[in-house]
């Protein structure tokens, strides 16, 4: 229950955490990442590597399709949010669902770009295939094998999975559940580094609080202008 809450406290139009709780558990995240960046990373994807290597149990390489997935569902919700509104449902949790992810998702594969491309660190295989010592010589040059940090994974599906359960609540658990899982997955994998995967939540989680606060100041200007 803590860590669920840890990972999805962000009801942004409800009683919960003040933004000094929220901006404590950040701290303490971007912290954590440092330090595994730090002292954990490497020693860690090495074992990884020698227990589960890539070409055996790990397939040799999986299809990065997180761009049609962030086309396809943005599309998708789009053509729902028009719907919702076209049918009388604005107000409903489906209604609020559908632009936040139809904004929020192109804006995470964004801002994941971007900051792919600022980081510019060396990625996991290439680093335990070449020996790659230096994992951030590439600061404003993250291009081809220079674009692990942080997860674009992790950080489109957290922003996805904290406005999901935002929305719809009972699903907190499950969305806690998918990400450990997609964590997990892309360590084991040895596509990413352990403080890869942390900075991808941290940065989709900002995001996903960023535009719940900007959801909520738009909602108090429209109350504010609408005559009583």
């Amino acid at each position: 229950m803590n860590f669920t809450r840890t990972l999805f406290s962000h009801r942004a139009r409800t009683s919960g955490p003040g933004p000094g709780s929220e901006l404590s558990r950040l701290t303490i995240a971007a912290m954590l990442a440092l330090a595994c960046a730090l002292w954990v990373d490497r020693p860690l994807a090495r074992l990884i590597d020698h227990w589960l290597p890539p070409g055996g149990v790990v397939p040799e390489s999986i299809p990065d399709l997180l761009a049609v997935f962030v086309a396809g569902l943005s599309v998708f919700m789009v053509l729902l949010w028009i719907w919702t509104w076209a049918t009388g449902r604005g107000q409903s949790r489906l209604g609020r669902l559908s632009p936040l992810l139809a904004i929020g998702l192109p804006l995470s594969f964004g801002v994941k770009a971007v900051s792919k491309w600022f980081f510019g660190r060396t990625e996991t295989r290439m680093f335990l295939s070449t020996h790659h010592s230096c994992d951030f010589c590439h600061w404003l040059h993250g291009f081809g094998p220079f674009t692990a940090f942080p997860s674009g994974h992790m950080l489109v599906m957290t922003l996805t999975l904290v406005l999901l359960s935002d929305c719809y609540p009972r699903l907190r658990h499950l969305a806690t559940v998918m990400l450990l899982v997609l964590g997990a997955g892309l360590i084991l994998s040895s596509y990413h580094f352990l403080s890869d995967v942390i900075a991808g939540w941290v940065f989709g989680y900002v995001l996903a609080r960023f535009m719940l606060r900007a959801e909520s100041a738009l909602h108090a200007v429209t109350a504010r202008r609408t005559p009583a």
